[in-house]
């Protein structure tokens, strides 16, 4: 067999990529080829050649990089971009690595050095760096144990996004461990503005607890629930517990030991929940409260002789304090219900 020249053989390397590919001379040819197949070949040969700067070269193999990473060759991506020169595009490239997966920390260590090194954020960039650093202070304060690291990782979270209610309450709580609770209480604050679930009540009230400062109007003495799953769960338990009160549970197959109770939740159910359907917290807290009005000021109660249990009252002109509604005489008892009107004088 014939062997080929040296200089055929060097023709044949510098020729050898995807259909209709040239040597890769320059940088444009990298940037600006059609498909992902010859981009990666232009930028690879390039990024390995001597071509160019070494910024020149870290471009290109950026590129390639995230080519790479888009295929899921994660090894390959991080290969690219080992040992090149230091750049804001370099580390987020790297964190994107990481973050994909999963490593939060290795992935928020590089996010924050490409801020340092002046990156300018794009959407999903930002999004990415906030949940790395959130995730990494979640690992740093529940499986290291290290609330002061998490704090930092917090705030990294929360200086991308502000409103951020989870990093908000990760950060309370890591504050709550250094005996830190006046900071905590200002984030608290902020995630139950932000509609934070109930762990932002129950640490609230934890550092106001500590911190002495008395809950609006106070907590209950105790709270009396039946036996039921959503009563004797351990968040509930544990809020009851934060803010100071107890708990009375009533004994299975007793319900007249909290017969108000059972009366209002039965009525609640059929009368009210069963027939509305709640589009935002503002539409279920004015209807819940139109019924619950009409329940205590204007619906008959029999075992109130058909009164209202709190009807509404007045001041009429001529004194004294008269109910809308006042009660049948003792004589007309036994006649259907109705409800008789005050005086139209007196209601005027």
């Amino acid at each position: 067999m014939k062997r080929l020249p040296s200089f055929a053989l060097i023709l044949a390397a510098c020729f050898a990529g995807p259909a209709g590919a040239q040597t890769p001379f320059a940088l444009s040819s990298c940037q600006e080829a059609e498909s992902d197949e010859a981009r990666l070949y232009y930028c690879r040969n390039y990024a390995n050649g001597m071509s160019g700067g070494e910024m020149e070269r870290t471009r290109a193999a950026i590129e390639a990089s995230r080519i790479l990473r888009e295929s899921r060759e994660y090894d390959a991506a991080l290969a690219m971009l080992t040992g090149r020169w230091p750049s804001a595009p370099r580390d987020a490239e790297l964190g994107h690595i990481w973050f994909e997966q999963g490593d939060h920390q290795i992935a928020d260590l590089h996010f924050d050095m490409a801020l340092e090194y002046g990156l300018e954020l794009d959407q999903q960039t930002r999004e990415r760096m906030v949940i790395a650093a959130h995730m990494y202070g979640e690992e740093l304060q529940y499986s290291s144990d290290r609330p002061a690291a998490a704090i930092d990782a917090y705030t990294r979270a929360l200086a991308l996004d502000p409103d951020h209610v989870s990093a908000l309450l990760g950060r309370a709580e890591a504050q709550q461990k250094l005996d830190r609770h006046a900071e905590a209480l200002v984030d608290l604050d902020r995630a139950i503005n932000l509609e934070a679930d109930w762990t932002g009540f129950l640490l609230r009230a934890r550092s106001r607890r500590m911190l002495g400062d008395e809950i609006l109007r106070g907590p209950p003495a105790y709270v009396r629930s039946d036996n039921g799953p959503e009563f004797i769960a351990l968040a509930l338990r544990d809020w009851i517990a934060a803010v100071g009160s107890e708990t009375a549970y009533i004994a299975p197959g007793s319900p007249w030991e909290n017969g108000y109770c059972e009366s209002f939740n039965s009525k609640l159910r059929d009368e009210l929940l069963d027939g509305e359907i709640f589009y935002s917290l503002a539409e279920a807290q004015v209807l819940i409260e139109a019924w619950r009005r009409h329940y205590n000021g204007v619906r008959p109660h029999s075992s109130l002789n058909y009164r209202p249990p709190a009807p509404e009252t007045f001041v009429p002109r001529s004194g004294g304090i008269v109910p809308w509604a006042s009660p049948p005489a003792r004589s007309e008892a036994t006649r259907s219900p109705t409800q008789t009107l005050a005086p139209e004088a007196a209601m005027n």
